[in-house]
């Protein structure tokens, strides 16, 4: 542990003193105040002066409260934790006196287990750890009993009940709604919004996917267009999310993602009993994630046999078409969508063994939309003239599979406009080739060089699961419940346009088994036990690899000449990125342990978690990767292109990965452990107080695939053999990491009136980040692991021509290889390729801070609840939270030749050389509002509006981008004070949500006919409105040939021109006609900085969606009802447009030219499917 470094964030007294005393420094773009020795270059840990003010008052009254809390006295307070309930209340007698030393007993209604407590000196009870179900709570004292009542308690709720006991307490059970009666909370400083099993079920959720219960809860702003996170929750990174399901951690800890199959969804919507998201989880128990807990319970079976079985379909003749494709005149895409589900439950022993099982699925044919773009036959026709002889063959290959296209017959020929199709920057698709002239035509000015068409392609997606799940009440003290889980699929995870033999599929088969066990030592301690353990695969390739090499060998992509909607000529070959994936198993132990203790009721609790990985994606890029950055290259057949009249070089790449250690043996863990106090000061005040301790360990390789540049970079000998630069064989990824990680942690809740109409609650606490595993791969493909090659010159031909890139790529690494292991030195290496023609590719390099830092999030709300009338509430809140030591990559160590760079490299035997660092930070503060309806005649709604401001040097980090544009990396070498910090990708100003049932009542004394035909309906929706993401204006041209190298820097931020000014949104424009052009900003020969527009200053189109669902009862025989609906997602055909082109390099800008798809559909997530519009899918449902 470093000295002095204590933050206000730390919980120690002294720190007060110290943070009173610091001094408060200004900036120019962002006042902040360095809190912590370790300040880094523009002074470490920041922040605004207000939000200082407010986390310091926070403090003190949490300071101010600690004597008071663990002082012994009365009155119990609730206890629950992710996956239980709780029940608190009071029993009085006829006169209103409490009775002490009563007897109550609450019985599950559908299990018949029982469960027994006792009243303290002041009559309270509490019923800790409850598995969520409904339950008849009676009590009874000395010839005394009450009125059995029926409570539900739902997943991290505590209903709050009186139990009055009479003499002569009759046998009649009075239904009790915790959740109708109550629409305030005055038990938890947490924001827990529940979901019941008919909210799960008659709601739409796209796909059947269990995520999209969070989407419709304050704080939560909905993602879209296919990147990582479905969402964010008051201004946190999308991948910070964490999935419980029944106590354990049901994520991919890879990407830090809901758990899901070949469909990219999370199916289990027929399983799942409740469910709840948590925000501002003051209490301790939650820990690993900083951003909202969704939790879910699965169901159970129970003394009566229940069940169901629905099936639903789509079909593209339900649908409406795409926008774009509509206005050019095609017709829908194929698809069609089939899912199912059926499940039942019911006893094996009554009242003590209990069984239930589901089985769900889906099967889709995906309809892939985009757009296809291939040479003209004059483009051909003046490449093959002039490229190098070697070039010519896979050229032809090329041309051959772009002329045999199945979506060739479709283009036409680019020209200037402003459609998706064409050209406005007016170099018809021609980009920096423009103004060429041969035989009697220019390229660019008469004749283009490409033609388009809307791209069409269809791939089937196939996925199951089953679920099973036993129950055992061991006795009134002892219930304990396993749940095994396999789930099946196969993913089409990329489609060619071009060609189907480039197309990638991915196999992913999980499995998952658990054992719960909750056991009562005495009415007021209770423990519960959690073990899981799950593993899943994802490996992505192509369907036949050797057929995909046969067709064509390497892989191309062109970023220059594209046309407005972005489309540029189609990629050939399997993608570089593949193939990739990795084997994940996890396993995790939780324990938490309940005291009831006079007014304290006292948790303490642990988490261990570990996952083992085995990691296949050093394997990318395999087979050779040509990046045509500038399309002179392209038509030239050369990666180095002297442009003629300049002394300038048109600059594309060519990558290729060899590895020594193709799979990396990973292993990760996280051991927290928490100790709280809940305390009930008056019947009207609840506090809570307490700590989390996380351990999160040092990455381990169990093959020893780490290597570290030794000491700080750069070296003072940058002349020393590269094996004394590096080590390599590393067992650990960092130097050294947090012991660890302290989280202090307050809440209160305050019943002003006593009545609980009126309710004031809030709370302040540290939350630490697991961050995801994949940001290891950077560390793990270091040099001499992983050879990266980045040729910048040869021919663009076959590996096995000794002028090729492909061949001097290979060159390379044979020397490096045997030169790392002998002591060679760069110019010693540079002198044997020289011997052979090559030119040497310096290899790359990832360093790390000294200690790694988890990130951390300082989060405080405030909430004001009211309730009207037992049907109507509102509530008013704000949430704040400051991000640091979040993580970012810094690409600017080794580059050189621009700007304020240094004339050469620093350390001319590397290649690029980025640094992760735990630098960056953020901020939010949001205020919302919700009125919250929930009445006797069929309707209950909940609608929320948000005003918030999120800012951040990074969205999500670690190269898992929230959008299509987010930037992930710092972007000045000055620092990332200069451009980075700046709206977040997730800033939403305005939200709007909703969620909204409507069950017909039941008619009586109408009829038969009338009965039937006007009751058993069933109206739902889900509703969102939000305003446009942020995104960055860049220009790709400026990497090419100005400077290099610039570890993962593929863009740079663009200048605008003197007197130029751009909209603050894109809302309004962009789809007929762009809402800024080239011409707004300077020339890559003008240029001569890192850009003059911070990150993010312009907002794209806003994002409004409603999902809704009709159903009607048709046939009740007895417990067997049968229904018939549909669902209509974006039900209103709200074309919901993609963020505008950003790239000045690229040609065209300022237009969007794709349709955003939803998080989830019934074509599942992150795959590309052309459903933006309205889906129409009808369903009928069996239940027993």
């Amino acid at each position: 542990m470093e000295t002095n470094a204590l933050c206000f964030y730390v919980g120690h007294v002294t720190t007060m003193a110290t943070l009173l005393h610091t001094e408060v420094a200004t900036l120019k773009y962002s006042p902040r105040v360095c809190l912590h020795k370790r300040c880094g270059r523009y002074g470490g840990s920041w922040m605004n002066r207000k939000l200082l003010r407010g986390a310091t008052l926070a403090l003190g009254l949490m300071l101010g409260a600690a004597p008071i809390l663990f002082v012994g006295g009365a009155t119990p307070a609730f206890a629950q934790n992710a996956t239980t309930g709780a029940l608190t209340g009071v029993v009085t007698d006829t006169t209103g006196a409490v009775v002490p030393n009563a007897k109550v007993t609450l019985t599950d209604t559908a299990t018949g287990a029982k469960i027994k407590v006792s009243t303290n000196a002041e009559g309270r009870f509490t019923a800790a750890l409850l598995k969520p179900d409904t339950y008849n709570v009676t009590a009874s004292a000395q010839g005394l009993a009450s009125t059995p009542q029926a409570v539900s308690v739902l997943v991290g709720q505590t209903p709050n009940i009186t139990l009055q006991v009479t003499p002569n307490a009759g046998a009649t059970t009075v239904t009790v709604s915790a959740q109708a009666a109550q629409l305030t909370d005055t038990q938890s400083p947490a924001l827990i919004t529940t979901f019941t099993e008919k909210q799960i079920q008659n709601l739409p959720a796209p796909g059947g996917d269990i995520t999209t219960v969070a989407f419709t809860v304050p704080g939560v702003v909905v993602n879209a267009g296919g990147s990582y996170g479905n969402f964010s929750a008051d201004g946190i990174p999308g991948t910070s999310n964490l999935y419980v399901l029944n106590g354990f951690d049901d994520e991919d800890p890879f990407l830090n993602l809901n758990n899901s199959g070949s469909s990219n969804l999370t199916l289990g919507q027929g399983e799942i009993a409740e469910a709840s998201v948590v925000l501002n989880g003051y209490s301790s128990q939650y820990g690993r994630a900083a951003g909202a807990i969704i939790n879910y319970t699965t169901k159970s079976g129970s003394n009566q046999f229940h069940g169901e079985a629905n099936y639903y379909y789509n079909g593209d003749v339900l649908n409406a078409n795409d926008w774009f494709r509509n206005n050019a005149g095609q017709g829908r895409p194929r698809a069609v969508s089939n899912e199912w589900a059926a499940n039942i439950g019911g006893p094996i022993l009554r009242n003590k063994l209990f069984f239930f099982a589901d089985y769900e699925g889906l099967r889709y044919a995906l309809p892939a939309s985009g757009y296809a773009v291939f040479p003209t036959q004059a483009f051909q026709n003046y490449m093959l003239s002039h490229i190098p002889n070697d070039s010519v063959p896979l050229y032809k290959q090329a041309f051959n599979l772009y002329n045999t296209s199945p979506s060739l017959a479709a283009a036409t020929p680019v020209t200037t406009g402003n459609g998706p199709l064409q050209d406005s920057s007016g170099n018809l698709g021609c980009g920096r080739f423009a103004g060429t002239t041969y035989n009697g035509q220019t390229f660019g000015v008469d004749t283009p060089c490409e033609e388009a068409a809307q791209g069409t392609a269809s791939s089937i997606n196939k996925e199951w699961l089953f679920t099973g799940r036993v129950d055992w009440n061991v006795s009134s003290k002892q219930h304990v419940f396993g749940r095994y889980k396999m789930d099946r699929g196969t993913q089409p995870t990329y489609t060619s346009f071009v060609n189907p033999a480039f197309n990638t599929i991915s196999s992913q088969p999980e499995y998952e088994g658990q054992l719960n066990d909750t056991y009562s030592f005495t009415p007021n301690l209770t423990n519960q036990f959690v073990f899981a353990a799950n593993w899943y695969t994802a490996f992505f390739g192509a369907a036949n690899q050797q057929q995909a090499l046969q067709t064509f060998p390497t892989y191309w992509q062109i970023s220059d000449g594209s046309t407005n909607g972005g489309g540029t000529l189609g990629a050939l070959g399997t993608p570089y990125y593949f193939p990739q994936g990795r084997n994940v198993t996890q396993y995790q132990f939780v324990d938490d342990l309940t005291w009831v203790k006079g007014r304290n009721t006292f948790q303490f609790g642990y988490n261990f978690r570990r996952d083992d990985i085995s990691d296949y994606d050093s394997q990318e890029i395999e087979n050779g990767f040509y990046d045509f950055q500038d399309m002179r290259n392209v038509a030239n057949g050369v990666l180095a292109y002297p442009i003629p009249g300049t002394s300038k070089t048109a600059q594309s790449l060519y990558l290729q990965n060899f590895s020594t250690k193709p799979t990396a043996y990973l292993a990760l863990y996280n051991l927290g452990a928490y100790l709280q106090d809940q305390y009930q000061p008056t019947s009207r005040l609840h506090l809570t107080l307490g700590a989390r301790f996380d351990r999160t360990g040092n990455p381990l390789c169990n093959n020893n695939c780490f290597a570290r540049y030794n000491g700080s970079f750069p070296q003072s000998d940058t002349s020393a053999a590269y094996n004394a630069a590096i080590t390599d064989n590393l067992a650990h990824a960092f130097p050294n990491i947090e012991s660890v990680i302290f989280q202090p942690r307050f809440g209160f809740n305050y019943d002003v009136t006593g009545d609980g109409h009126t309710v004031v609650r809030g709370g302040v606490g540290l939350f630490a980040d697991l961050p995801p595993a994949t940001f290891l791969d950077s560390i793990v493909q270091n040099f001499p692991n992983v050879y990266a090659a980045t040729v910048q010159s040869g021919d663009v031909a076959d590996a096995s021509s000794p002028t090729s890139a492909g061949y001097y790529a290979t060159q390379s690494d044979i020397l490096l290889e045997k030169g790392f292991a002998s002591g060679a030195t760069a110019p010693q290496l540079t002198s044997e390729l020289g011997a052979i023609n090559v030119p040497f590719s310096a290899p790359s390099m990832v360093l790390t801070q000294n200690r790694w830092r988890s990130p951390k999030y300082l989060e405080w709300n405030l909430q004001v609840q009211r309730q009207f009338d037992r049907s109507n509430a509102l509530i008013v809140g704000y949430a704040g939270n400051e991000g640091y030591d979040e993580i970012i990559q810094n690409p600017f160590l080794n580059a050189y030749g621009f700007g304020s760079l240094p004339s050469s490299a620093p350390d001319s035997r590397f290649g690029a050389v980025e640094q992760l660092q735990n630098e960056a930070n953020s901020n939010y503060n949001g205020l919302s509002v919700t009125w919250k309806h929930a009445d006797n005649h069929g309707l209950t709604a909940d609608v929320t509006y948000t005003y918030s401001h999120a800012l951040d040097d990074v969205s999500n980090g670690v190269g898992e981008y929230y959008n299509g544009e987010s930037i992930n990396e710092q972007l000045s070498p000055r620092g990332i004070a200069t451009l980075n910090y700046s709206n977040a990708d997730f800033d939403i100003r305005h939200s709007l949500v909703a969620d909204y049932t409507y069950q017909e009542p039941e008619f009586h004394n109408h009829g038969w006919l009338f009965n039937e035909l006007a009751g058993g309906w069933l109206f739902s929706g889900k509703t969102y409105w939000r305003s446009g993401q942020p995104f960055s204006v860049v220009d790709s041209a400026l990497v090419q040939g100005s400077f290099y190298p610039v570890a993962g820097q593929d863009q740079v931020l663009a200048a605008l021109a003197p007197g130029q000014t751009l909209p603050h949104s894109c809302s309004g424009n962009g789809i007929n006609t762009p809402c800024f052009s080239t011409s707004q900003f300077e020339s890559p020969t003008t240029q001569t900085g890192f850009g003059n527009i911070r990150r993010n200053s312009i907002y794209g189109p806003h994002y409004a969606d409603s999902d809704w669902a009709l159903s009607k009862q048709f046939v009740t025989y007895k417990n067997v009802n049968f229904k018939l609906g549909a669902y209509a997602f974006n039900v209103f055909n709200h074309p919901n447009f993609s963020l505008p082109s950003n790239d000045v390099g690229a040609g065209s800008v300022g237009s969007s030219g794709s349709i955003l798809a939803p998080p989830t559909s019934p074509y599942g997530s992150f795959q590309s499917a052309g459903v933006g519009g309205r889906v129409l899918q009808v369903f009928g449902k069996i239940t027993f």
